[in-house]
């Protein structure tokens, strides 16, 4: 069984989202997707990301997750909850600044019921460029230090999506 999944449940206005084992967009694809429809979700009060089972998370990822923490602030006027129990990852997730734009719950590890997986949605080249690209702006948006360390990454996909196909 593929133990690197990201699942989720909405009760009661409330979206869990629990991500577990290695989360890569090259890998698990659809949650760009995902945010998207959250974030259009007029009923979604608040957001709950479960990251305690998570073992790795990629950058796109976090851009991701940064995106949620966007919507939440700018539709709802709140920030909404990280829950993790992993050393690592909360020192990641620190150390990018989420602890700027969520609320982090350390060691408590939370069950939401019956959860369904995000389902795959396979993008083309230029969508996931785009989608990569916009994940990584979304961390810069952070902090200084994240700025500096995505500036190239972002320079590199927006030339790439700027050359016009031959």
């Amino acid at each position: 069984m593929k133990d690197d999944k990201i699942l989720y449940t909405i009760k009661d206005n409330v979206c869990l989202i629990k991500l577990t084992g290695m989360v890569q967009c090259s890998t698990i694809s659809g949650f760009d997707s995902f945010v998207k429809m959250i974030s259009k979700d007029k009923s979604i009060q608040d957001v709950i990301i479960d990251l305690c089972n998570l073992e790795y998370i990629d950058s796109t990822n976090l851009g991701l997750i940064a995106e949620i923490a966007r919507f939440m602030v700018k539709e709802h006027n709140r920030k909404p909850a990280i829950v993790t129990t992993n050393a690592k990852i909360t020192d990641l997730i620190e150390n990018m600044g989420f602890n700027k734009i969520f609320i982090i719950i350390k060691g408590l590890e939370i069950s939401g019921g019956e959860m369904r997986e995000v389902p795959d949605i396979q993008q083309d080249e230029e969508e996931k460029a785009k989608m990569i690209l916009e994940a990584h702006k979304a961390i810069m948006e952070i902090s200084e230090k994240n700025k500096s360390l995505f500036k190239d990454v972002v320079e590199l996909l927006e030339d790439q999506l700027d050359t016009p196909e031959e």
